[in-house]
């Protein structure tokens, strides 16, 4: 079985382009600012260089660093959600769970310690809906797991 990540970010394309006029920009605004304290001179240009050189510094950690967690992620070992404001965050094993209920736009996990959690798939693209449950079938038909649809 595969591994299936969930994750919504911008394309490599935007996140280059981004990155070199981000990196233009630091490369200029710090030149601008050894410049003008080489020469000693502490006056608006200054002041507006260092401004360009920290508001850079933000879509390189955007673009970078800062990157968002995947929202789901399924594979053999467990089910891992990230989705902001739900009650469940964090990891599921698939030895825990005793049977899956498969709604429209939602799963219903119910464990072996007789916790139910409802996973609201509200948020994904259609085309990543319909993965998700495609794989979650697979995984519960090969460890011979209930499901049903809700």
């Amino acid at each position: 079985m595969e591994k299936l990540i969930v994750q919504y970010k911008t394309s490599k394309e935007q996140r280059y382009i981004t990155l070199f006029v981000a990196c233009y920009f630091f490369i200029t605004s710090l030149a601008s600012v050894f410049y003008f304290i080489i020469n000693k001179r502490f006056d608006v240009l200054f002041y507006l260089s260092l401004t360009g050189l920290l508001l850079s510094l933000i879509p390189i950690f955007l673009f970078t660093l800062w990157q968002p967690k995947p929202l789901i992620s399924v594979d053999n070992e467990d089910i891992t959600v990230n989705f902001p404001d739900q009650k469940l965050s964090g990891k599921i094993s698939w030895d825990q769970i005793s049977r899956i209920n498969i709604g429209i736009s939602h799963l219903k996990i119910h464990t072996e310690a007789s916790k139910t959690y409802q996973i609201d798939l509200n948020e994904l693209k259609y085309k990543d809906l319909r993965e998700i449950k495609t794989i979650i079938i697979e995984f519960c038909e090969a460890k011979h797991i209930p499901y049903e649809n809700d």
